[in-house]
């Protein structure tokens, strides 16, 4: 799973920077959304330390917010510095917007709830307005968000909001699934549901596919362990499998765009048990997966230091995928960094407040088995 995960990080850099090569953006971020709900119903049902909502809540907490807050601290530092040299005036335009989008924006790049609402925002007689497409304002809100692409982690910090509640309720899980596929399908004909941000960045549409990872985690993982068992390597196979579809399945808006995606979608959804046994075999396969967050958070970050240091010396971003290949090595490099000053110290205090809870669920059981006794 973490090498997958990766290659899906690789796949959104690629299409920030132009290259239409791997699986492109959108889908690479539907196959997260998938993972997410497989990995999310999983600890909500196997760590006894999240029966406590609490502790869930502080556990996505640290994973997410420190390292989003570190990329989005060095944005703003880098924008004040490139306005301060006169090579980008980004800062002057934000305080020339009206008095509501600067609190909106402001508000939602410090606490990332609300990012993705963003997308469905523009600016229309002074004022917010809602748009069916975010492209027709000008100028477009999203451009002044630090970390852009993070709308995609408001749309999981959504999920895990609801996930406790719906995930162990095998019932309003399928309600809640049959409900988000009607609404997208609704929208589908009514003409909008397949054009951006419709397509994939609304949540209660995309909280169908977050349902389905976690229906493969509850119904396919037990039945897939069996077989792996049965099987030798069945895993690794899958994985393979999976791998070859990314790299060989480009998908660029056009025609067939949609039948493909769909096909990859499913394929992944039936696949994650796969990868997951895969990762639980090889430690290695986990180790490369602790990069993909960072390289996902950081990677826009590494474009603007790019394109800003190459216009310093009045020179344009290479074309793709040379320009692609650049904000990769970059941003791994980064996110090694991002990993040891500020994911391993945060791990550690996720891990006490795991303990913790652990331990205070123990005692809870020995004080019911004493009084029974």
């Amino acid at each position: 799973m973490g090498t997958i995960r990766v290659l899906l990080a690789f796949a959104v850099i690629f299409s920030h920077t132009g290259s239409h090569v791997l699986v492109g953006g959108e889908a690479a971020l539907q196959c997260f959304y998938l993972i997410s709900g497989f990995l999310i119903s999983y600890i909500l049902q196997n760590t006894a330390a999240y029966g406590n909502l609490r502790n869930f809540y502080i556990n996505r907490f640290l994973r997410i917010y420190p390292m989003y807050w570190a990329v989005a601290l060095l944005t703003v530092m880098f924008y004040l510095l490139a306005f301060a040299l006169g090579i980008d005036h980004k800062l002057q335009t934000l305080l020339s917007l009206p008095l509501s989008a600067q609190v909106t924006l402001m508000t939602t790049n410090i606490v990332l709830f609300g990012q993705d609402v963003i997308m469905f925002l523009g600016l229309r007689e002074n004022g917010l307005a809602f748009f069916l497409d975010y492209h027709a304002s000008s100028p477009q809100l999203w451009t002044f968000l630090l970390v852009p692409q993070a709308w995609s982690l408001s749309v999981e910090l959504t999920f895990y909001l609801c996930a406790p509640f719906i995930l162990k309720n095998r019932s309003l899980l399928y309600s809640c699934l049959a409900l988000s596929l009607i609404a997208r399908g609704a929208a589908m004909v009514s003409g909008f549901g397949l054009a951006d941000p419709w397509s994939y960045r609304f949540f209660p549409f995309e909280l169908s596919l977050f349902l389905f990872g976690a229906l493969a985690h509850q119904i396919l993982l037990p039945r897939v362990e069996r077989l792996c068992d049965a099987v030798p390597r069945l895993e690794t196979i899958a994985v393979v499998a999976l791998l070859v579809m990314i790299v060989a399945l480009p998908m660029a808006a056009g025609d067939g765009y949609l039948l493909k995606k769909c096909f990859l979608l499913l394929a992944f959804a039936l696949a994650l048990p796969f990868l997951f046994l895969f990762q639980k075999r090889y430690s290695w396969d986990r180790t490369i997966g602790e990069l993909s967050y960072p390289v996902y958070i950081c990677h826009w970050f590494m474009i603007l230091i790019l394109k800003y240091g190459l216009k310093t010396v009045h020179l344009e971003l290479p074309v793709a995928p040379f320009s692609s290949l650049s904000v990769i090595a970059m941003s791994l490099i980064f996110s090694v960094g991002l990993n040891a000053y500020v994911a391993a110290p945060v791990d550690r205090l996720r891990k006490a407040v795991r303990d913790s809870a652990k331990q205070r669920a123990d005692a809870g059981q020995l004080d019911e088995l004493k009084k029974a006794a």
